[in-house]
């Protein structure tokens, strides 16, 4: 959605919070799980532990974290995708004097024999345009593309409503 060095306005910034705010706000929060996949092996990237949380209707942006495990050598993760929307960007949030900003990523690097994680308060997959809201049960695939490994493919299954892979929330 966002050209390389594109300067996110604070409007639209405002806009997906305002969306996310309103997932917390009407309790509809559901935790996803993804199965493990993995990459070429001699590459060998694997994304683990997805996660996102469900939206109510009309809500039609959405997030998702992983984590990225590289037991190969030094890759970027350039551009993630899904069919469940029109848009799937790299984002991350920082603090910034008490302020919450979100900002558009370009790539994120994945070192060797590093662990990179997508997690609350830091990076992010941000959907824009959901197809439909995402619902408990629900399955869907997401891609990540690697500058060297190449594309790495994990289904994602939604959870209920106060469910997590760990257990009841």
């Amino acid at each position: 959605m966002f050209p390389a060095g594109h300067v996110v306005s604070p409007t639209t910034v405002r806009s997906v919070f305002q969306g996310l705010k309103s997932i917390v706000a009407t309790g509809g929060l559901v935790v996803c799980v993804a199965t493990p996949a993995h990459a070429d092996a001699a590459n060998g990237v694997t994304v683990r532990d997805a996660w996102s949380r469900a939206t109510p209707p009309g809500i039609t942006i959405g997030v998702a974290y992983f984590v990225i495990d590289n037991r190969g050598p030094d890759d970027r993760l350039l551009r993630v995708s899904s069919p469940i929307a029109e848009h799937a960007e790299l984002h991350v949030s920082t603090l910034d004097d008490g302020v919450m900003k979100m900002l558009p990523l370009e790539a994120a690097d994945v070192g060797r024999r590093a662990i990179v994680k997508f997690e609350p308060g830091g990076k992010h997959v941000m959907f824009l345009g959901l197809q439909r809201p995402l619902k408990g049960g629900d399955r869907f695939p997401l891609t990540l593309s690697f500058e060297k490994s190449g594309s790495v493919r994990t289904m994602v299954r939604v959870f209920g409503v106060g469910q997590s892979p760990h257990g009841a929330r």
